[in-house]
This record gives C-alpha cells, structure tokens and sequence, in this order.
C-alpha cells in the first residue's frame, strides 16, 4: 500500500516544476509482528518520511479520507461470509499498544464521512474482554460480510399501453401513437443472489431534464416508493401517464 503526493523541484532549465511521486504505507515486518501498517502524518515531509520540506510536498489526498490498508477479500479462506476485524495499534518498535484512551479511536460520522466521531462501545475491543465500561480501548472490533456474489443489472424497452414501443431499448418513444396520450411501463432490473445491492435508477426526457417521479433507488430486496418489485425475478415495473 503507497500513498502519493507531489513536490516542487527545478528542472535543468531552472524552472520551477512539480512531480509525483509515493511513500510506502505497509506492509512491514517489525519485531515479531507482521503486517503493520504507517498511520500517515499530516504532511510527508514528518516522521517516518521526512521528505524535503523545501519541495513543498503535499499529499494527492488527505490523510482522513483515504484508504490505508487494503486486501483481497475473494481470498478469505473461508469465502464469503461475516467475519470479525480486530484493528489493533502498535508503536514503531513494533509493540502491542493497549488501555488506548478512547477519543484516539474515530470513525466518521454516520451522516458526514468528512467528520469524525469517538468509535461507539460495539467497535471497540475492552481490555477486560468485558463489554466497554472504561475511558480506554485496546483496539477496534468490527464485523463485517463479504459477499463477492456479482451483481445484476438490466434496462427493458418501454411499453407503450402494453406493447413494446421500439425493437430494443435505443431511439423514441412515441407516447401519443393514434393522438392520444397512453400509458408507459418502465421496467428494469436489479438483483443480487443474496440481495446485498442497493440500485439507482434515473430517468431523462429529452431535453426537459430528469423525471423525478419516475427516478428511484434502494435495496434490491424490495419494492420502492414509485417501482413495484418482482421478487421471482428481480424486475421493477410501473405505469406512468406523461
């Protein structure tokens, strides 16, 4: 895992110019313990990096709004399943850190990702082993599912008071064929085999812009507030009067 950043240096002409290039976050092997991870600092020119502060350098993205460890999870030994994650923080030495005092702990906020909040007692591991009671935390608990099962995805044509209107889904519609306005079907499809999806579902006309009450999203699991959901086949459908 890398993240990058960019700098200022002088080209052979003299002139100021910026480049890119990448620090490496993990995985590191220190003391006995493996797959340890850097916490990034504010800027790469602090420690562990210490790259030059006379080149200006400045990280790609923000060190709250990133991704810092990663992994293959269609090679979870067990496949796809609830799995629980124990985040824990170690020092440079490479020790076991432990009774974290808990306002260290954050996640974002349920409503604003760009904000941070003290972890709720449910993701955090107590060092009693004990249900949180303290002001510290050893590390962070999650259970977390995986579910590589793939998704999907369909857009039909458009029926015209029952018939197909078009051959296949390209070109216009004509919703007044014999003058008179008729009634559209909108059908589509989203599903998943284990209904872990949510879907999102917009509809343009023409030059006028979205169709808001024909525009829908949620969970594949159901039916939503405009579009009536087929459980046997995953297909949402719903009548429309233009």
């Amino acid at each position: 895992m890398r993240k990058g950043y960019d700098y200022e240096y002088l080209d052979s002409n003299g002139d100021l110019q910026i480049g890119p290039d990448s620090v490496k976050l993990g995985p590191f092997s220190v003391g006995d313990n493996d797959n340890l991870y850097i916490i990034p600092p504010q800027s790469p020119s602090e420690a562990p990096f210490n790259v030059a502060q006379s080149s200006e350098p400045q990280w790609h993205q923000q060190t709250y709004n990133m991704s810092t460890i990663n992994f293959d999870t269609t090679q979870l030994p067990g496949g796809d399943g609830l799995y629980e994650f124990k985040l824990e923080l170690f020092d440079k030495a490479g020790n076991l850190l432990s009774n974290i005092q808990r306002d260290i702990l954050k996640v974002p906020k349920y409503d604003n990702a760009g904000l941070s909040e003290n972890a709720p007692d449910i993701l955090l591991d107590d060092p009693t082993g004990n249900a949180i009671t303290g002001g510290t935390a050893d590390a962070f608990k999650m259970v977390m599912r995986f579910d590589n099962e793939s998704c999907v995805a369909d857009i039909f044509t458009i029926n015209v008071d029952g018939a197909p209107a078009a051959v296949d889904c390209c070109g216009f519609v004509k919703y007044k064929p014999n003058g008179a306005e008729e009634d559209l079907e909108i059908t589509f499809e989203a599903r998943h085999p284990n209904n872990f999806a949510v879907f999102s579902f917009g509809v343009v006309k023409g030059t006028c812009g979205a169709v808001s009450n024909a525009n829908s999203n949620g969970m594949v699991i159901a039916s939503t507030a405009v579009y009536d959901l087929d459980t046997a086949t995953g297909i949402y459908s719903q009548e429309f009067t233009p």
